[in-house]
This record gives C-alpha cells, structure tokens and sequence, in this order.
C-alpha cells in the first residue's frame, strides 16, 4: 500500500471531537480513522490524499484556519484539525473523488477500463439505494430531513450527480 485516500470522512474539530456540518458531535458514530493520516508526534508512513467539501473532513486541516471558520456556517467548531500531503477540495467530495478517479484513468489508459468499471451512474445510484436501504445515506445538508436516510447527496438528486458522473467519464471514455 502506498496511498490513502479519505473521501468525506469527518475528522476531529477544534474540540477535538468530530463534528457533521450542523455541528452536532459525532464521536459515537465516527471511528477515529483520522489517526491514520496526521497525529500529534506521528506522521502517515502513506502518501495521503483528504477529499472533502465542508471543512470538517480529513485533509482539511492543511487549509489556513480563517477560511473554514469565516466561510462555512459552524466553521469555527467543525473546521477539522487533520493533514493530509494532498487534499482535493470540491463542492461535492463525491465529485473530487470521481475526478480523482478520472485522472487516473486518463493517465493510464491502460487500466481506464479497470479504474472505470464501476464508475457508471448506474452504479452510483446502486451504492447509494444500498447505503439508503441499511440507513447509512443521511444527507445532512437537508434541513427537511435531518439525519433521514434519503437518495440525495449535498441536497442534489442522483441525477444530478449522474450527470456529473457522465460528464467525467466522457472526458476520459471516446
């Protein structure tokens, strides 16, 4: 193994604790995976890379912190303390993840169809109806629906998201 990639995964706040963007603590849900990316006395022996797009996930923590506490609402407690090597920053972290995936299938075109296999809006509204089905797909930018597994992402619909995904893919798929 010589990377890892965190994609939207929350990380502790300036409290220490990790926080979803309404600022609610989620230290009983959350495992504290971001240990394996930045610690106090201890560095990643792995190439990191955070993908996020609130300011409370890993990876954020290499941005200045007055651009997460003035510009995203509950910045200032959620803003996450965590580094990676490199971070992606998207309005949707899904999105950074797709064109992450999409680069790397263009700089390798010989294992795009691989890298590509799964990356279909048909396999995208799949783990999401999945994620929905078991109760793990709480979009919680939704003031409607709070904590309510729903099949949106960031408020969008996955169609929305499909055509993103198929914007991506055309890009690197003739």
């Amino acid at each position: 193994m010589t990377h890892l990639i965190a994609i939207e995964r929350v990380a502790p706040g300036v409290d220490g604790k990790p926080h979803r963007e309404h600022g609610w603590d989620m230290t009983a849900e959350t495992a504290p995976l971001d240990l394996l990316f930045d610690d106090e006395g201890w560095t990643s022996p792995w190439t990191t890379i955070g993908i996020g797009d609130g300011g409370n996930e890993i990876g954020m923590g290499g941005l200045p912190p007055e651009i997460v506490a003035n510009d995203i609402p509950n910045g200032g407690l959620i803003a996450a303390k965590t580094r990676t090597d490199h971070l992606i920053v998207a309005g949707v972290s899904n999105w950074g993840a797709y064109g992450l995936l999409a680069a790397m299938a263009a700089l390798c075109p010989k294992r795009a169809a691989d890298l590509l296999q799964y990356f279909t809006p048909e396999m995208d509204r799949q783990f999401l109806e999945a994620a929905v089905l078991i109760g793990q797909a709480v979009d919680d930018s939704r003031p409607d629906r709070p904590g309510k597994p729903q099949l949106s992402v960031d408020r969008l619909s996955v169609e929305q998201h499909a055509e993103v995904i198929s914007a991506l893919r055309s890009i690197v798929v003739k």
